[in-house]
């Protein structure tokens, strides 16, 4: 029985990840676990957020993704700041310009530790609605001036009993992509005490420890904490090597 790979991402972030599991012969399922949801009102009003900014920082692909058409980059000479990798491919893919980011973790305090920040200046944060503060917090007490765009909002995407059965009726090697801490959330939400143990006794790949961390917090032990996508498929590729 080949393995099976189930993948949470919503839905237009999975395709490349989705891709390349399959050409290595693994099963997939794909539970977009969250629906995008893009706030109009914020995308009016960027324009003139950007044009208030010398650098712009992008959380997410999806941030990138979003905003990508709303704006003329070619006219915007500031700096623009990812995440990580992926995101700073997207705004190259989407914006066609070259982004800094850090080579040292994807997380806002990888971000902090760049260099770019010992002079302060005007920073759009571009992300999603209820998202972490901790980057706006840290560089308004370095003396920034610090506007956020709360470009799209994630809305909950429940799979069925159905979608769900797959998972506990496959035979072979099953394992679970976990990319944001809302979406294990809501991966947790839908094992019940009925059926706890079945989403317990799967193989969880996170891309940050945070994620990881919660999961374990909810009696989930087998989790394999990554930095990327890239480094989920090379870990499974060890892992089920043989089978």
């Amino acid at each position: 029985m080949k393995p099976l790979i189930v993948v949470t991402r919503p839905n237009g972030r999975a395709d490349d990840f989705i891709n390349q599991c399959q050409k290595l012969n693994w099963q997939t399922l794909h539970l977009p676990l969250l629906n995008i949801v893009t706030k109009t009102d914020e995308l009016n009003s960027l324009p003139e957020k950007i044009n208030n900014s010398d650098t712009i920082f992008f959380v997410s692909p999806t941030a990138v993704s979003v905003v990508a058409n709303i704006i003329n980059w070619s006219k915007f000479s500031g700096r623009l700041v990812a995440v990580g990798h992926a995101t700073s491919r997207a705004i190259q893919k989407y914006c066609g310009k070259d982004a800094i980011y850090p080579l040292d973790g994807n997380d806002s305090e990888a971000v902090l530790r760049l260099p770019i920040w010992n002079d302060s200046g005007r920073l759009l944060i571009i992300c999603g609605e209820n998202g972490r503060d901790f980057l706006a917090n840290q560089l308004v007490l370095r003396g920034w001036q610090v506007d956020c765009a709360n470009v799209y909002t994630r809305v909950a995407n429940y799979p069925s009993h159905q979608q769900l059965s797959t998972i506990d009726s496959h035979d072979g090697e099953v394992a679970v992509v976990l990319t944001s801490t809302d979406i294990a959330r809501i991966w947790c939400e839908l094992w019940t005490s009925e059926n706890a143990q079945i989403g317990k006794r799967l193989l969880y790949l996170t891309i940050h420890q945070r994620i990881g961390d919660f999961l374990r917090k909810n009696e989930i032990h087998e989790v394999i904490d990554c930095v990327s996508e890239t480094e989920i498929v090379n870990t499974l590729k060890h892992r089920w090597e043989f089978l």
